[in-house]
């Protein structure tokens, strides 16, 4: 007389031959597994148990994938534009606006575009607020790879041009058609690297960083004379 299945037969079993069928249709089947060994081989023997597996398979597989970070993943793209502007920029490790001190007489603009205008000086030791940035890259810098780097599929002789730099040798940049928001360029001879290096600098970029400025009677203005300001650099020690 037919068994009925339990969590017990799973472990316990059944001792005569299997006898699995599987009948019905338009989504109302039903099975019969008297004689099966196990629960799980009437699972197998009616096909169940193997797409239950490769549902459970294909959920582990996304779920164990790494998620990239898309700013670290080449997108394809044509080559920027010049001059290409970033705007809300602060293009260094540590880069901070805020409470920002001159070190030195500053000339202030009254806009970072070419139709800007002088409109002031400010003097050693007098403090503003920095609001955003803007960052221009006028030209950018020229990387010979020298190595393999599979991470982004480029071969010895491959050049990639440099724009924003963010710090720890990151930077944006183009190369083969395509873009990546973070390149990691440490290991790029010139620029830092020493030994076991990848890729050399062949050309310096030519680059602008506007900051805007509110003076303490509430005006705001533009300056790219940043390194004449302390304050700029959360990790200095002087503020600098």
């Amino acid at each position: 007389m037919p068994r009925a299945g339990t969590l017990a037969d799973v472990t316990t079993g059944f001792n005569t031959p299997a006898n699995c069928t599987r009948d019905g249709g338009n989504g109302n089947e039903t099975f019969n597994y008297e004689g099966c060994i196990e629960l799980r081989e009437c699972f197998i023997s009616c096909g169940w148990y193997i797409e239950i597996m490769l549902v459970i398979l294909s959920v582990l597989i996304l779920l164990a994938a790494p998620q990239l970070d898309p700013s670290l993943t080449p997108q394809p793209a044509p080559k920027p534009v010049l001059p290409k502007i970033d705007k809300n920029a602060c293009p260094f490790e540590g880069c901070q606006f805020g409470a920002w001190t001159a070190t030195d007489d500053v000339q202030l603009f009254s806009t970072w575009t070419e139709e800007r205008k002088l409109v002031a000086t400010i003097s050693k030791g007098q403090q503003v607020t920095a609001i955003t940035g803007v960052h221009i890259t006028l030209a950018p810098s020229e990387v010979q790879v020298t190595t393999p780097i599979p991470n982004y599929s480029l071969k010895p002789g491959d050049i990639v041009y440099g724009y924003m730099y963010k710090g720890e040798g990151i930077f944006s940049a183009w190369f083969n058609g395509y873009w990546v928001e973070d390149f990691d360029g440490s290991s790029v001879a010139g620029a830092g690297c020493n030994r076991h290096c990848n890729a050399k600098l062949l050309r310096e970029g030519r680059f602008e960083w506007w900051v805007q400025v509110k003076m303490k009677d509430g005006t705001t203005d533009w300056t790219k004379d940043t390194d004449r300001f302390n304050g700029k650099d959360a990790l200095s020690g002087t503020g600098q």
